[in-house]
Parts: C-alpha cells; structure tokens; sequence
C-alpha cells in the first residue's frame, strides 16, 4: 500500500485482517449528508455520498495497477468514515492480486465494477439514484486516478490515451466518460477530466458549481480549469 501512498497522500490504505462485507457504509453516509445539509435536498445528499463510497476503491484500484503493479479484489474492501468523509480503507494481504494469467486492468476493472455495483443497491435502497450518474462519477474517479498516474509515470498522451481506453473497455463504461485537451494561458495544452456525472455541489447554500462540472458551457469550463492548472504540469504536447 506504501506505493499507492506515495502518489496520493490522501490514500491511507493498509491490509489486516478479512472484515467482511461493509452493508451499512452508504447507510451512513447518507444519514449524515442529510442531516448535516438539510438546505442542500436529496440531490446533492445522493452524490455526495456516492462520490464518498466511490473514490477511495477506484483510486486505489488504478494506482495499484499503475504504481504496484497488482489489482486489488474489492469483496472485503473497508472504508473508514468521519463527518461524512471515506478518509481511510483496509484490505486484507490476500486481496492484493499478481496473477499473470489475466491483464492486471482486467482484474481490477471486474472488482471494481462488482464493488461499485453491489454499493449501489445499497444506495437506491435509500434514495432513488440515476444508474446513469452513478455510472458516469465512477468513472469520474478511475479517469481522474489515471490523470495522477499520468503524472507520475510520465505518461505521453499516446500512453495515457491507451490507459484509458483500457479501463473504459475493461469497465464496459466507454459512454460515461472521457478526457480532452486543455490549452493554458501559456499555451501548453494538458490532459484534463471532460467530467461527466455532476456532484450536485452548486446546491449548497451559497456555492456555484465546480470548474469541472457539465453544468457550464464547454467554452466556459475549459477557461476555468485552464487557470486552475499549473503552466509547467503534465504537458505532453502541443495543441
């Protein structure tokens, strides 16, 4: 787990002991979005906590491909939660998968997809959530994984386009995401997330939507997430 730590801080992953199937983590999540941001309604409370559930397994599930060079199986991934945030998550050793029989992105993919299936059935248990958005911030996460391991494999954009299409393939998720192009004011261009799925973050009280979102015109996101990324990051080419 140290590989993946070391490319993304924010990741605290750590193996033990087998804990089961974690049943109640979307329950959780939920509750507390609801009653902590009342004012922002069910829209928001849903994809708060499914970005929540979802984050922490595809970005471990990528990076460990990436970085580590093995796939994880999820069926007894653990997430720890605090204030309505997945901060923390433990496996244990023997979900740490090398076998040289399948493509490691193969493996990871069908765990993943397996994981982030059977949470949903937790959620839409709660609150009706769309299949399609829920598809759409899944893949949201794996793509922005790969933007990091872009980064710190130096991918090219030949690279980091094959990756892509590797993982969209494998998840049978091509429709629900993509990357684009961003040209800096210096005009450099860089890899950026074209986001699909919407975290709903514009119905805070207060708040506007995120530089990301689908929710701007196209013209408009791209102007903000130029001036959001560093000039002397990830160029791979040339617009």
């Amino acid at each position: 787990m140290s590989e993946i730590a070391r490319v993304c801080p924010y990741l605290h992953g750590q193996t033990g002991p087998a804990r089961g199937e974690q049943h109640s983590l979307a329950g959780e999540l939920y509750a507390h979005w609801q009653s902590s941001t009342p004012a922002a309604g069910v829209h928001y409370w849903r994809a708060r906590s499914w970005g929540m559930l979802m984050w922490q397994p595809a970005y471990a599930s990528v990076l460990a491909v990436h970085c580590a060079h093995r796939a994880l199986d999820l069926q007894h991934f653990w997430q720890t939660a605090s204030a309505g945030v997945t901060q923390a998550w433990s496996l244990p050793a023997d979900a740490v998968i090398s076998e040289a029989g399948t493509p490691l992105i193969t493996q990871a993919a069908q765990s993943l997809l397996r994981y982030h299936q059977q949470h949903y059935q937790q959620l839409v248990q709660l609150s009706r959530y769309s299949a399609k958005q829920a598809a759409c911030m899944s893949v949201d996460c794996v793509l922005s994984a790969l933007l990091l391991a872009a980064r710190h494999c130096n991918w090219s954009a030949d690279q980091l386009d094959e990756q892509t299409y590797l993982w969209l393939d494998a998840l049978q998720w091509q429709q629900h995401g993509k990357l684009m192009q961003v040209q800096l004011p210096s005009g450099a261009c860089v890899p950026a997330l074209n986001r699909q799925g919407c975290c709903q973050h514009f119905r805070l009280p207060g708040a506007e939507a995120c530089s990301t979102c689908p929710r701007w015109p196209m013209a408009t996101r791209l102007e903000k997430i130029s001036f959001e990324l560093e000039p002397t990051d990830d160029v791979l080419n040339t617009c």
